[in-house]
């Protein structure tokens, strides 16, 4: 999860920086960064470690989270992981 927190973080500060102008593979990345912090696991991942990384990444991930008006599924819902082999 560390390593997802700070990979999201670089693709965050790269858009807000207009370093990267590629609005979909932005909303890709925090689209799927969120749906783990809003499964169960990553939801106490998160709560237990936010206070680990830049105060950006805690800032802009909690006031998203905050919003209640998210389109993203939890990854625990999204993925059939019976399935999975």
């Amino acid at each position: 999860m560390q390593l997802l927190a700070s990979g999201f973080y670089q693709v965050l500060a790269m858009y807000e920086s207009g370093m990267l102008i590629d609005e979909e593979l932005f909303s890709k990345s925090e689209s799927l960064f969120l749906s783990f912090l809003l499964s169960p696991g990553g939801n106490q991942w998160w709560e237990a470690y936010k206070h680990l990384p830049p105060e950006g990444l805690k800032t802009y991930v909690d006031s998203r989270i905050d919003e209640g008006r998210l389109n993203i599924t939890p990854a625990n819902e999204d993925l059939d992981w019976n399935k999975l082999d």
